[in-house]
């Protein structure tokens, strides 16, 4: 019998059995470590560093909460403190792409690397929440309520 596990794109973990040879479905299960969990988290990573885990207290990051629980209180910061040669990557998420959110980069004179849309590849933060991801994964016991998750996300992050 052969064990795979792993985590998915959401940061569940899941494992599959299978018997050597039979790829059989009765045989392949998914286990999710947090099925009630799900959390929403930003950060800044930068060459000789990274910001704090900022948790978004509701799930729904539209244009004008993006400003103003990220960009403003944020990004604004650290390009105060990098200066001229902050240059910000986001995700392409469609709320990091309104009128207003590109306004407030300008405002702030703030320079946005531009890269293609769809391209998580791309963007080294994904590679950081992957790690992440996994490290919490790895522990012991298993977050069963948010508070828990938030816990874990922030020892692991620090």
């Amino acid at each position: 019998m052969s064990i795979t596990i792993g985590l998915n794109r959401t940061g569940h973990a899941y494992y599959y059995q299978m018997r050597v040879g039979s790829y059989r479905p009765e045989n392949i299960q998914e286990k999710d470590r947090y099925p009630t969990c799900s959390i929403m988290v930003w950060a800044d990573i930068m060459i000789n560093g990274r910001t704090r885990l900022h948790v978004v207290a509701i799930w729904t990051l539209m244009g004008q909460r993006y400003i103003d629980e990220v960009l403003l209180p944020h990004v604004r910061l650290y390009r105060g403190a990098v200066g001229d040669k902050y240059v910000f990557m986001d995700d392409n998420a469609t709320c990091h792409r309104t009128l207003a959110v590109q306004e407030c980069l300008d405002s702030e004179s703030i320079q946005r690397l531009i890269w293609p849309a769809r391209s998580p590849d791309l963007n080294p933060i994904e590679n950081v929440w992957d790690a992440l991801g996994r490290q919490v994964a790895c522990r012991n016991y298993p977050a069963t309520n948010k508070n828990i998750l938030i816990r874990a996300l922030t020892e692991e992050w620090d």
